[in-house]
């Protein structure tokens, strides 16, 4: 600390950067006994060298020395245990990763084992470009394929995947991650489900590139329970936007019919509350495999009359899309089925008053072959008319 301080009075970034690494390796909380000289000022200048705003001449030179010295991997180690010197410890970060051989001063171990840190200390831009140089000149994407498969890395993972397009080791990180998602208990496709995380887009990306993943019984009954919840909650979740449908096409052919089967039951059972959201979810899912087919007077009798009884402008909408993509629903259904869902529908149209409403039902009444006759709403068009039959 003695040393620093003389050298920062001095100006001399570059004795400052080499009295730096001892300290931050050592003693990166700064707590030296000796307080001998003017280590006592000197350890000022520390805390303040390591401050929200690291002197960008200090950062520099020191990220030259910490590369000079490959001790890029003890500086990430010491950033993870002191909070203090997370700054600087950023600052260098960044200026390595603008070299083209940043690859050489951090090894992948120490990117997998800090991956969190990484995410909290440097850009999206940077940290994608450190892991597209590990990629394609160090060990990342095979060394990957060694190590345990770990669902709070499915960012790394996905980042990874995007690098390594054209690599030769490809095809083995492939299937190191569809053996390790396939591995994933119930409880953590769950938990990743409810949050929307990275590993949900990490299916949904494999299933974009043609990869067969295969998912069975775990996310089959963890997408189950999360359907519930939804439906319960009526409440859509976050994080995939779109492509959340895609999930269930990395469930093997076997599951992916069962859940929509079984979802299709849960939907049934609750059919006296809201179903935008699941619909939102998984209602092309329904439509494509076929499932509502299967039950088609339950579907109407049960769950469809329920949606005109309500009478939201949103879920009418929907199930008159949903009518249109898929007509043999209601002509597989019972006459009776049939005929009692005319006259809801009609009745329907009848109460209200809002015109969305109306329009979206007369839609699902030419599906149906009711006819609705609409009262006039031109009184003086009718009057003009009889004026001049009455002329004639």
């Amino acid at each position: 600390m003695h040393h620093l301080n003389y050298a920062y009075e001095k100006g001399d970034y570059e004795a400052v950067s080499l009295c730096l690494i001892p300290i931050i390796e050592f003693v990166p909380e700064g707590n030296i006994q000796n307080q001998q000289g003017q280590a006592p000022q000197g350890r000022q200048k520390y805390n303040q060298i390591l401050g929200n705003n690291p002197p960008e001449e200090i950062v520099a030179m020191f990220a030259n020395e910490v590369r000079e010295f490959q001790k890029v991997d003890e500086l990430l180690e010491k950033a993870a245990e002191a909070s203090n010197v997370k700054k600087i410890v950023s600052g260098v970060m960044e200026s390595l990763i603008q070299q083209e051989d940043a690859y050489q001063h951090l090894s992948s171990s120490s990117v997998v084992e800090h991956y969190d840190l990484l995410q909290e200390m440097l850009s999206p831009e940077s940290l994608q470009n450190l892991i597209r140089q590990l990629v394609k000149n160090s060990d990342l994407l095979r060394a990957r394929v060694d190590w345990e498969f770990n669902a709070n890395l499915s960012e790394l993972y996905l980042q990874i995947l995007e690098a390594s397009q054209g690599e030769e080791g490809r095809e083995a990180f492939i299937k190191f991650l569809t053996n390790g998602l396939r591995g994933l208990p119930k409880e953590t496709w769950l938990e990743k489900l409810n949050e929307g995380d990275h590993l949900i887009a990490l299916v949904i990306i494999t299933v974009k590139e043609g990869i067969s993943v295969e998912l069975g019984k775990n996310l089959h009954e963890a997408l189950l329970e999360h359907a519930k919840e939804i439906l319960q909650d009526e409440t859509t979740p976050s994080g995939v936007d779109g492509d959340w449908g895609l999930i269930l096409e990395g469930l093997s052919e076997i599951y992916k019919k069962t859940f929509l089967r079984d979802l299709l039951e849960e939907i049934l059972k609750q059919a006296d509350v809201m179903q935008i959201p699941i619909l939102n979810l998984y209602g092309n899912a329904l439509l494509k495999y076929g499932v509502l087919q299967e039950q088609a007077d339950r579907v109407i009798r049960v769950w469809f009359t329920q949606i005109v009884d309500r009478s939201d402008v949103e879920e009418i909408s929907r199930l008159a899309q949903i009518m249109n993509e898929q007509p043999k629903i209601f002509l597989q259904s019972e006459p009776e089925t049939q005929q009692t869902f005319r006259e809801r529908v009609h009745n329907a149209w009848e109460e209200t008053g809002d015109e969305q409403l109306r329009q979206q039902l007369e839609a699902i009444a030419n599906l149906v072959d009711l006819e609705l006759e609409r009262e006039s709403s031109e009184p003086e068009r009718e009057i003009a008319d009889s004026e001049h039959g009455g002329d004639e």
